[in-house]
């Protein structure tokens, strides 16, 4: 299991500055080099080439993310799970996803597996492909443990859906939702 990094001069860690671990990163990774974290934080195991963070005073939601990757990239998002914040983000997420399609990107996104929810609602009527993980993913930092199960959904190309269907099938149950980009 990965370390968590030392925490970085000047910042105070937030319950939800929780960061996912190299071994669910490493998935997503062989399906294309992550370009953008637009929810990053000091402590991100992400190392994307481009990282939005609040604690810079950044709004990743605010920016653009599609001049930020290149064909066959991906936009890594994990944002924070408190109160009202992933619906938001799940609707940036579709808006880019015409964006990464049009320029052979795409995104891969994590949130809480709640079916009960409107945003797993729209995960599930507009990206291309779902990894429903086998367990728990056990984030490092932050507040307590997980307890959610854990979903990835994947908007982009076929080429970039098929990638992540296959890297992505080992950990859990994989769905094509739809071949054709949104």
């Amino acid at each position: 299991m990965a370390k968590a990094p030392a925490k970085r001069p000047g910042r105070k860690r937030r319950p939800c500055d929780r960061n996912t671990p190299e071994d669910v990163l490493d998935v997503f990774r062989q399906v294309g080099q992550i370009a953008l974290d637009p929810c990053s934080n000091p402590w991100s195991l992400v190392r994307a080439r481009v990282e939005f963070s609040a604690h810079r005073g950044e709004d990743g939601l605010a920016a653009a993310w599609h001049p930020h990757v290149l064909p066959g990239e991906v936009a890594y998002v994990n944002p924070e799970y408190t109160a009202g914040e992933i619906p938001k983000w799940m609707e940036k997420a579709n808006k880019e996803a015409r964006y990464f399609n049009g320029i052979g990107a795409g995104i891969v996104f994590l949130v809480p597996a709640d079916c009960s929810t409107g945003h797993y609602q729209t995960g599930w009527r507009t990206a291309n492909a779902v990894l429903k993980w086998g367990r728990r993913v056990e984030f490092i930092g932050g507040g307590s443990g997980n307890m959610w199960p854990s979903v990835s959904w994947f908007w982009g190309p076929p080429q970039l859906m098929y990638r992540f269907c296959y890297y992505a099938e080992p950990h859990g149950i994989v769905e094509v939702l739809r071949r054709a980009p949104v």
